[in-house]
């Protein structure tokens, strides 16, 4: 079933004088948005502490969308902005010239631009509704509030964003969660008739890639893609996010919802409330790719934010050991693979790394020990059976090396299957 999506904008006029009806209406019919009607206003509603008068308005009929728009046109007795707290201006006018923000501090005259269409066309509305909302802005020489997004805009820098790109409506906010936490959030998903969107508590480390996965799953909501709570998330090369209702305040209120991105938990767990182990993953991704182009430098810096947020990440451990080993730097894999054992006793990642520095060193039965001690952990590991494999060839027992060789081979078969 359709429901209605609607767009919000303000444009607050540089000039005091309303512009001529028919050129306002020539401006929407020539670039193509539809017809325009005016139609004369009246009335003095009172709104808190501000009172304004309606000083007419005009209807507009969409050509080539189905989407229609009202512009209402706005006296105020004082400046719109009068009564805005100072930290919220400074939010809405952040990246304005001196004179833009003047205009924003000081206009009295406000086109309140309201388009409703349909979710079947949301996204065409969105077009439609911010390439109106640009030729309001250029027949008043005024600056565009755009509540969805929270953030004002010039008409000059308007004509050069790119319609079809979700960052020229869609705005994320980036924001101290704790000591070192982040809250990473977006405004203006709503636009598409879909729910904004929240990672809370980010390690500050992995902020990038908490960026990485607003703008991939945002991407997606612009496209049609739908979520609501509860719903699994897979964003390629990571472990599953889960979908929970997010807690909203006065600021952060949508009419689709908020939903927060956590960890999908373990059955071990209760519920999780932070992306971590999914921003973890991204990230040694990115250095397994980073160390395959031969980036040791870049790749290695990866690893470290990570464990900078999560010390006792076995999956980073395990990398910055196989970087030691790659460097020749045996006995630095062993003491990683030695904090492995200690931090994460039950992961047979740990005994794998230490046991393969020892190897590297020649110390065959110690190896042999610590690689038996993975296989008990993890029974069906191949590259466990491969390393063993090796160890008994070096030690001379040539019958338990091929054994190895063969399972190793096996599991590998039944792994790419």
């Amino acid at each position: 079933m359709a429901h209605d999506v609607q767009q919000d904008y303000l444009a607050v006029s540089a000039r005091l004088d309303v512009p001529d009806e028919a050129q306002m209406r020539a401006a929407i019919t020539g670039a193509g948005l539809g017809a325009a009607s005016f139609v004369a206003g009246g009335g003095r509603p009172a709104v808190g502490l501000v009172t304004r008068r309606r000083v007419g308005a005009f209807q507009v009929t969409g050509s080539r969308v189905p989407v229609t728009a009202e512009i209402v046109m706005y006296r105020y007795d004082d400046a719109m902005t009068h009564g805005m707290g100072d930290q919220t201006f400074l939010r809405l006018t952040h990246g304005l010239a001196p004179a833009e923000v003047l205009i924003m501090r000081e206009g009295s005259l406000v086109y309140d631009i309201r388009v409703t269409t349909s979710d079947a066309v949301a996204t065409q509305g969105v077009f439609w509704a911010f390439h109106l909302a640009r030729v309001v802005a250029q027949a008043c020489d005024g600056i565009v509030l755009d509540p969805g997004a929270q953030r004002c805009l010039a008409p000059g820098a308007m004509a050069s964003m790119a319609v079809e790109r979700p960052e020229t409506h869609i705005t994320l906010h980036d924001e101290v969660w704790a000591a070192d936490r982040r809250w990473l959030h977006t405004h203006g998903v709503q636009k598409y008739g879909q729910p904004e969107i929240d990672l809370r508590d980010v390690p500050t480390p992995l902020a990038r890639e908490a960026r990485e996965v607003l703008r991939q799953v945002v991407g997606s909501l612009t496209q049609g893609f739908t979520l609501r709570t509860g719903q699994q998330v897979l964003i390629e090369g990571t472990t599953p996010l889960i979908t929970i209702t997010a807690p909203t305040d006065m600021d952060h209120q949508a009419g689709t919802g908020r939903l927060t991105l956590v960890d999908a938990p373990t059955p071990s767990e209760m519920d999780a409330q932070s992306p971590r182990e999914c921003l973890a993953t991204l990230a040694l991704g990115e250095a397994r790719q980073l160390l395959a182009q031969g980036n040791i430098t870049t790749a290695l810096a990866t690893i470290e934010r990570v464990l900078t947020a999560l010390p006792d990440d076995s999956a980073a451990l395990s990398l910055k050991a196989t970087l030691a080993m790659r460097a020749g730097n045996y006995l630095e894999a062993l003491a990683q693979g030695e904090l492995m054992e200690m931090r994460s006793p039950g992961d047979y990642r740990g005994p794998l790394a230490c046991a393969t520095a020892l190897a590297a060193m020649s110390r065959f039965p110690e190896a042999l020990g610590e690689i038996n001690q993975a296989l008990h952990l993890e029974p069906e590991a191949q590259e466990c059976f491969a390393l063993r494999a090796e160890i008994y060839a070096r030690m001379g027992d040539s019958r338990q090396a091929a054994e190895d060789r063969s399972h190793a081979a096996y599991l590998r078969h039944y792994a790419a299957r």
